[in-house]
C-alpha cells in the first residue's frame, strides 16, 4: 500500500474530499438553491432574480359597496395578465386576527405560480397615520421595538414563506423625531443599514433562501445620496426598492417633478424625455453597481390628465432599462386613488389595462 502521508498527497486528498463533501451538499438542497460560505455562516442563493412585475394590494378585505373582497378573481387577474408577485400590505399586530386570510390567500398565490412579497407596515400602522417617531424608535431598537420588529415578522415569515419581505416600508428617516438633536443623518442611516443586517440575517435562519427588499432612508432620497451607493449590503438575494406616483392626491405636481408636470400639460413628448431621466436619477447608480433595483411602488391618480400615457410611458422605460414594476394598486378606484378596477372589483379601468397589458417580463 503506498504511503499517503506525503504533505502534497495529503492535501490533495483533502482538497478532493472537501470538493465531494461541498457538491453533496449542495445536490442535497432543493434544485433552486445553492449555498456559499460567508463569514462563518450559510447563505442560500436563489437563481438570479428574475424581472418582477405584478400589483401592490392593501391589507383590506372587505369593502361597503361589495361586502368581502373576491380574492380568488384577483388573484386570477393577476396571473392571466401574466405577473409575477404580489406585494401584499400586512400590520404584524394584525396578523394573528387575520392568519387563515393570508394563509389563503399564499395557497392561491401558490396554485397560479405568482410569488408573495410581504410590505411590512407599522406596529400602530404609519400606513394610516404616518407615525414617523415609531419607526425610528424600531430602528434604533428603543425598548427593544427593533427585536420585536423583527421577531413579530419572524414569525409571519414562518407560517407563509413568502418569496420575499421589506425590512421597512417606506422608512422616513431622523426628520421630526428625537433623535433628530442627537445624531447626525448620517448616523441615523448607518444605524438602518446595521438593523436591515440584523433583520435579513435573522429572517434567514427561518428561511434561507428568503429575498429580502430595501428601501432608501429615507426612502425618498436617490441612493447617492445615503450610504447604500457606496455602502450597499453584503448579503445575497438582496433587491433595491424605489417608490414614485404621478399626482396620487390629483393636484397640479410640484416644480420639482418637471416630467410629472408635463405630462399634465400635455407636453408629451418632453415629458417621457424627462421621465427617463427621473428613472436613471432614482435607479442608475444601483444599477451601475449589478444590483436589483425595483419600482415596489409606482401608480397615478386614475384622473390625472394622460394618466393612461405616462403609465404606458413609464413600463416601455423600465423594460428597456430591465427594471420590474409593482403596480399600486389592485383595488377599486375611487377608494383608492391609483386603483386599477372599477367600482365592482371585476373589471379594468383605463390604468388597469395599461397594468394587464404589461406584465409579462
Amino acid at each position: 500500500m503506498r504511503n499517503l502521508s506525503h504533505p502534497f498527497l495529503t492535501m490533495m486528498f483533502s482538497t478532493l474530499l472537501l470538493c465531494s463533501l461541498l457538491v453533496t451538499a449542495v445536490f442535497s438542497q432543493s434544485a433552486t438553491s445553492q449555498y456559499i460560505q460567508s463569514s462563518g455562516r450559510v447563505l442560500y442563493v436563489s437563481p438570479p432574480i428574475s424581472r418582477l412585475m405584478g400589483v401592490d394590494k392593501q391589507s383590506w378585505f372587505w369593502d361597503d359597496n361589495i361586502g368581502f373582497i373576491p380574492m380568488d378573481r384577483l388573484v386570477d387577474m393577476v396571473a392571466n395578465a401574466g405577473g409575477n408577485i404580489w406585494r401584499q400590505h400586512m400590520i404584524s399586530a394584525q396578523y394573528p386576527n387575520s392568519m387563515a386570510k393570508f394563509i389563503d390567500l399564499k395557497n392561491k398565490l401558490d396554485q397560479r405560480g405568482i410569488k408573495l412579497l410581504i410590505a411590512t407596515m407599522g406596529v400602530n400602522s404609519w400606513e394610516f397615520g404616518y407615525n414617523w417617531q415609531e419607526q425610528a424608535d424600531i430602528i434604533m431598537n428603543a425598548d427593544g421595538k427593533g427585536d420585536k420588529w423583527i421577531r413579530d415578522w419572524g414569525n409571519i415569515i414562518a407560517v407563509l414563506q413568502p418569496y420575499a419581505i421589506d425590512v421597512m416600508n417606506e422608512p422616513r428617516g431622523i426628520k421630526g423625531t428625537t433623535y433628530e438633536s442627537k445624531m447626525t443623518e448620517a448616523q441615523f442611516f448607518e444605524a438602518y443599514r446595521q438593523f436591515c443586517i440584523k433583520a435579513i440575517r435573522a429572517w434567514r435562519e427561518i428561511k434561507p433562501d428568503l429575498v429580502v427588499v430595501v428601501a432608501n432612508c429615507p426612502f425618498y432620497k436617490p441612493w447617492t445620496e445615503t450610504g447604500f451607493d457606496a455602502n450597499p449590503i453584503n448579503e445575497p438575494n438582496i433587491i433595491y426598492s424605489v417608490h414614485y406616483y404621478y399626482a396620487y392626491d390629483n393636484n397640479y405636481p410640484p416644480s420639482y417633478l418637471p416630467e410629472q408636470r408635463a405630462y399634465w400639460d400635455g407636453n408629451l413628448a418632453e415629458a417621457k424625455k424627462l421621465l427617463a431621466k427621473r428613472i436613471d436619477y432614482d435607479t442608475l447608480a444601483m444599477r451601475n453597481k449589478g444590483l436589483v433595483i425595483i419600482y415596489e411602488e409606482v401608480g397615478t391618480n386614475v384622473a390625472n390628465p394622460n394618466a393612461a400615457v405616462f403609465m404606458q410611458d413609464f413600463y416601455d422605460l423600465c423594460k428597456e432599462r430591465n427594471i420590474g414594476v409593482i403596480h399600486h394598486c389592485l383595488a377599486a378606484y375611487p377608494r383608492s386613488p391609483a386603483g386599477l378596477l372599477n367600482s365592482d372589483w371585476a373589471t379594468l379601468n383605463a390604468i388597469g389595462e395599461v397594468w394587464a397589458r404589461n406584465m409579462s417580463p
